[in-house]
């Protein structure tokens, strides 16, 4: 079964789609991998910018904070100061009441100012507390106590030299009760008439209703991120304390992670870019450390959401690109249809051109009908070299069909020529066996007709007149000089001539208006029927071979002289032999011992002789079939070369003395 074949258009239209191909999946490929990898890149940039103006909101949150809790503790120490002074004259006056009354009122002031957060007590200089400051109900409580300059609390309350305007101290201690320490404001008078120092003791953290609450902090926060505007999409913000818990939060919500586990990777620096692989897919994250309040601010977004707007523009760059490769199939197929139809209509014509009729001259422009003659590219030239071949093939086939007809009327003048010919020579059994004579002739042309010729007959005189030529050429020229000789022959053997004489008359005949120099190898001999004897003359011809007789194979010696036909004035020699009872004698031309087979081998003398001798008392007509039979076989596959011509003979009543 034929392998299935594409067509020319299916191979244009596939390379037409290859090459867009091969165009688009590398511009796909790099594009992809460059658009990941600048939407990652504009994604960091993105998540650092927010991240940092977060961080400057967070640190102006914090600012604020500050600048607040410092606001309060400068006004609680000008209230504390301006209390001092009150309390500190207030106890001046009270010096000239009794004791029990001074000390009475002295406790009322205590207990009223405690209402509201106060601790009051004083001390002699040097000495331990006259009232209890608070929790502090001696100066051994003090002990080991600094504040935030250093100072020992002990000493600030004992110092003598304390200024005339007060001193204040911040220090941080546990008070009962609580487990976290918290910051105390205290503030030193000093009480000169009585010798002593007023201490009045606040708690900072109780100064404001924010105080370093986190939560103002995360409030504010969370306003300036939601007055912030929208953020990248897919960016989850937010505000994380010591333990991971979030205080404030925007955008989309953050991804399930232990991000307190980071805390030790993000507090050295300051800062941590990573990829993370949450519960819910991979996830690129910043963090960073805000140390004064132990937070943590953290910006995530999936590496999807990252992603996914590449993939879209990727996407869309491959449907474009299979748009393209559609829209140049489509445009190849229109052109390759104009590219392939005349080469398919080409084709058909081509098909058709086998089965024309160019002998009817409307059949070259039915083939041309349809064809694209005008059109100036590739195809109309293939085209107009179609036409031109349809009309040279049928000029041709019109010389063709002249020249058979001629060859035909050659033929037929050559066919009757051979008839001719083979006229002139005798029938294989013209003689019967009444004669005394047993002839045989075989002749075999290498073209329609030739030169090589025999002819036997009974001479005036009885004897049997046996004679074989070879003419020098081929065909017709060879056949005309071969009757011209026949004719000659039997002229001359007619007139009783004998052979020898015959030759010399022949030759002078045959040079005579002998323009192509052509000339005959020629044997004649006349054989008497009663005692065997034959008279020859062999002018150039190919030796006879006798066999059957007394003495076995031999050969038929004597060379009357060169060929025939050749040279005026030559006088050819007779000779004579005698042939035994049943002797056959053969006569052959060249064809015989020059037949060449297809390794260019010639049949050869010598072969031709062992044939002869093998056989035992053959006929003359087995003896010329078995020759020609063993040159048949010989020659092969391989064309004759030459005329093929054998003409045996003997005498029926040869004597045996």
């Amino acid at each position: 079964m034929a392998e299935r074949a594409f067509t020319l258009r299916q191979r244009l239209l596939a390379l037409l789609a290859l090459s867009v191909g091969l165009a688009i999946l590398p511009f796909s490929l790099y594009t992809a991998r460059g658009l990941g990898r600048d939407y990652l890149e504009a994604a960091w940039t993105d998540i650092r910018r927010t991240s940092d103006k977060i961080k400057a909101n967070l640190d102006n949150q914090y600012l604020i904070f500050l600048t607040r809790e410092i606001t309060n503790v400068i006004s609680q120490k000008e209230v504390l100061r301006k209390l001092g002074t009150f309390v500190s004259h207030n106890w001046e006056e009270l010096e000239t009441m009794s004791v029990p009354q001074r000390d009475l009122m002295i406790d009322n002031q205590v207990r009223r100012l405690g209402r509201f957060g106060l601790m009051v007590g004083s001390v002699k200089a040097g000495r331990d507390l006259a009232q209890p400051l608070g929790f502090f109900k001696s100066l051994g409580d003090l002990a080991g106590l600094k504040d935030l300059a250093g100072r020992p609390l002990a000493g600030l309350v004992t110092n003598p030299a304390l200024a005339g305007t007060g001193e204040f101290a911040v220090f941080k201690t546990v008070p009962p009760g609580q487990d976290s320490p918290c910051f105390f404001l205290m503030y030193l008078v000093p009480n000169l008439r009585r010798d002593n120092i007023v201490i009045i003791l606040m708690r900072l953290d109780e100064t404001g209703s924010q105080g370093r609450d986190l939560a103002f902090i995360a409030a504010g926060l969370q306003e300036n991120l939601n007055e912030g505007g929208e953020l990248r999409p897919g960016l989850a913000v937010a505000l994380l304390d010591s333990a991971g818990h979030i205080l404030a939060r925007h955008g989309e919500p953050l991804p399930a992670y232990p991000w307190a586990d980071l805390k030790p990777e993000v507090a050295g620096p300051g800062q941590l870019e990573t990829v993370l692989e949450t519960a819910e897919a991979r996830t690129i994250a910043r963090l960073t450390y805000f140390k004064p309040l132990d937070l943590c601010l953290v910006l995530a977004i999936p590496e999807s959401a990252v992603n996914d707007p590449a993939r879209a523009i990727v996407r869309r760059i491959i449907w474009l690109g299979v748009l393209v490769m559609a829209l140049v199939l489509a445009a190849g197929f229109y052109f390759s249809g104009r590219l392939t139809g005349p080469l398919n209509l080409l084709t058909a014509r081509t098909s058709e051109l086998a089965q024309a009729d160019f002998s009817r001259p409307e059949t070259v422009g039915g083939l041309m009908d349809g064809l694209p003659l005008t059109r100036g590219d590739e195809v109309g030239r293939l085209a107009r070299a179609f036409a031109s071949l349809g009309q040279a093939l049928r000029r041709k086939i019109e010389e063709l069909m002249t020249a058979t007809a001629a060859k035909e009327r050659l033929e037929g003048e050559l066919g009757a020529a051979r008839d001719i010919q083979m006229g002139i020579l005798p029938p294989p059994d013209l003689l019967p066996p009444a004669s005394g004579f047993q002839v045989q002739g075989f002749l075999q042309s290498a073209k329609e007709v030739g030169g090589d010729f025999y002819d036997f007959f009974l001479a005036p005189d009885g004897r049997l007149a046996v004679v074989i030529g070879d003419v020098s050429d081929k065909g017709v020229p060879a056949a005309l000089f071969m009757t011209m000789t026949v004719t000659l022959v039997r002229q001359a053997l007619e007139n009783r001539l004998s052979p020898a004489a015959a030759l010399n008359q022949i030759n002078a005949r045959l040079c005579v208006n002998n323009p192509e120099s052509m000339f005959v190898t020629l044997f004649i001999g006349l054989l008497e029927a009663d005692c065997g004897r034959l008279e020859y003359a062999n002018g150039g011809h190919c030796q006879p071979l006798l066999a059957g007789g007394r003495e076995g194979f031999r050969r038929l010696e004597g060379l009357s002289g060169p060929v025939v036909g050749a040279w005026p004035g030559l006088d050819y020699l007779g000779f004579q032999a005698v042939l035994d009872a049943g002797e056959i004698c053969l006569l052959y031309t060249d064809g015989v011992t020059e037949a060449q087979n297809e390794a260019k081998e010639f049949f050869s003398q010598d072969r031709l002789e062992e044939l002869v001798q093998s056989l035992s008392d053959p006929t003359p007509a087995e003896l010329n079939r078995r020759v020609y039979e063993a040159t048949l076989a010989f020659r092969g596959q391989a064309q004759p070369s030459d005329d093929l011509t054998l003409l045996a003979f003997r005498a029926c009543g040869a004597s045996s003395d």
